[in-house]
C-alpha cells in the first residue's frame, strides 16, 4: 500500500528533502498549508520542466528516425 507521502510525490524522483519537509509541515497542522501549496508548486515547476526536455529528446529522436527511414534502400 502506497504510503501518503507517495500520494503527495508521484514519481518522486530526487525529491525526498521535499518529502521530509512536507511531512514535517503536516505534523504542524493547518498554519503551515501555504508552505505545503509551494512545494507542490515547486515539485511541478520541476515536472514540467523535465517534460519539455524530454519533449526536446523526442524531437531529436523523431527527426533522426525520419532521416533513417527517407534514406532506408537508397545506398
Amino acid at each position: 500500500m502506497k504510503s501518503t507521502l507517495d500520494e503527495f510525490f508521484p514519481g518522486h524522483n530526487g525529491v525526498d528533502f521535499e518529502r521530509a519537509r512536507y511531512a514535517e509541515l503536516a505534523r504542524q497542522g493547518d498554519r503551515t498549508r501555504a508552505a505545503r501549496r509551494a512545494l507542490f508548486e515547486a515539485h511541478r515547476a520541476r515536472v514540467l520542466r523535465q517534460i519539455g526536455e524530454l519533449e526536446e529528446d523526442l524531437e531529436v529522436l523523431n527527426y533522426k528516425i525520419d532521416m533513417y527511414q527517407r534514406t532506408e534502400g537508397c545506398g
